[in-house]
């Protein structure tokens, strides 16, 4: 029988919030047709490539019995680094893939500027350089963070000790990128996500332009609601929190005696 690891299990969290991510812009475009550009990228698809390459080299040879949580685990970084550090923070904001989805980037934070042949807030022939801190950023997660999740997925089911030492490393990195993706918007006064004319913050302060009512004007409603609330607040709060917790654990099991030791994380 296929180990559990190796079957794309459809509860798992990781899977879950992949899917939210890849379908919320295609329902917010109202096409279901728009879903085929995922399928038209050679990036994502030599991307996709890698990732079948990986799972392929970690069958290989056997593997480890693993519990619940570390096949969990196991999944987040290779979902980490195919879809979420390459496809998403590099392919689209720095290759302009997928027309639809980097359109919604423009939408969602002015950091990442405008390319002419795509649409920024509904204008074609728009040229806004992207900001050098995200370009950065985008950069390390495709050339750094991408291979280490690769890396650190395959000593997941091949058993390997230095999984424990690359797991904390990646989760600072993690967290530092994402303390920098936010800081510096926050030092700016919130003045990007989204940008003008639907902005948070304002010469007033970073919730001057604030708005919680629906009933009032309903494009800044929306667009606030879903690129700052959820997008930049909740799900960039994310890659604090489980890195945090695998940092954790990783370390606990350095702490009781490395090689041999196993931590048991709560179902």
């Amino acid at each position: 029988q296929m180990p559990a690891v190796w079957r794309l299990r459809w509860n798992d969290p990781t899977v879950l919030f992949g899917i939210v991510c890849v379908l919320l812009p295609v329902v917010r475009g109202g096409d279901p047709a728009l879903l085929l550009q995922y399928f038209q990228e050679p990036s994502l698809l030599i991307g996709l490539c890698a990732a079948v390459g990986v799972v392929w080299v970690a069958k290989r040879g056997g593997d480890e019995k693993l519990e619940a949580w570390e096949v969990r685990a196991a999944t987040w970084y290779l979902l980490n680094g195919f879809l979420f550090h390459y496809a998403f923070d590099f392919c689209v904001p720095i290759l302009n893939a997928v027309p639809m989805l980097r359109a919604t980037y423009t939408e969602m934070d002015g950091r990442y500027g405008c390319v002419p042949h795509i649409r920024c807030q509904g204008k074609l022939g728009v040229s806004k350089p992207i900001d050098p801190t995200i370009w950065v950023v985008c950069h390390l997660e495709a050339m750094l963070d991408t291979p280490l999740c690769f890396v650190i997925f395959v000593a997941y089911l091949k058993g390997w000790a230095v999984r424990r030492p690359l797991e904390i490393m990646l989760a600072g990195m993690q967290i530092t990128g994402t303390v920098i993706f936010q800081g510096t918007e926050l030092y700016h006064g919130l003045r990007n996500t989204p940008p003008a004319p639907h902005n948070v913050g304002g010469k007033g302060g970073m919730l001057q332009h604030a708005s919680l009512d629906p009933w009032g004007d309903w494009a800044r409603f929306e667009c606030q609601v879903l690129f700052f609330w959820f997008a930049f607040c909740v799900l960039n709060s994310v890659w604090y929190a489980v890195p945090a917790r695998l940092a954790w654990a990783a370390a606990t099991e350095v702490a009781r005696g490395g090689v041999g030791a196993r931590t048991r994380m709560a179902d």
